[in-house]
């Protein structure tokens, strides 16, 4: 996301308050997860696949719902914005957090959105398919079915 100098920082969403934006980013609420969400699907698979493990972090969420948010309001195209030198080298950092184990205290999202970039093999990859190879696949589909249903009752 774009850095914002002083001058612009009253302009903001967060009125230039350093702790709603503290709030937003380590705290994003459902709906704005849902937003991100949408918009990650304009991300280049690249991004995504960076994201995949950090996905189920509100904070790495909020990068792209902040990001997706000021490419809108400049009508930006989200695929552009979402390849941004400086957008990939946050994620980047989040990432290598991440792999460090040093994430582990950080807000989730609800957990049905973890996997949710996790990429798929190419179809037809999975040899042989049948019921031994097929239900592992089944058993995990049934299972983020019940969660996704829990969460939203």
């Amino acid at each position: 996301a774009k850095r914002k100098g002083p001058s612009e920082a009253s302009k903001d969403r967060w009125n230039g308050d350093p702790l709603l934006l503290n709030q937003e980013a380590h705290e994003l609420a459902a709906e704005k997860q849902l937003e991100a969400l949408d918009m990650v699907a304009e991300a280049p698979a690249s991004l995504r696949e960076l994201l995949a493990p950090v996905w189920k972090y509100c904070f790495a969420q909020w990068h792209i719902y902040d990001a997706g948010l000021e490419a809108l309001e400049s009508g930006t195209p989200l695929r552009e914005a979402f390849s941004d030198d400086v957008l990939v080298k946050d994620i980047t950092l989040l990432r290598s957090l991440f792999d460090k184990g040093e994430l582990v205290q950080a807000k989730a999202a609800e957990q049905w959105q973890w996997g949710l970039l996790d990429s798929f093999g190419a179809a037809g990859s999975i040899e042989p398919w049948d019921g031994q190879t097929s239900a592992p696949l089944l058993d995990e589909a049934r299972r983020c079915r019940r969660q996704g249903i829990m969460d939203f009752q």
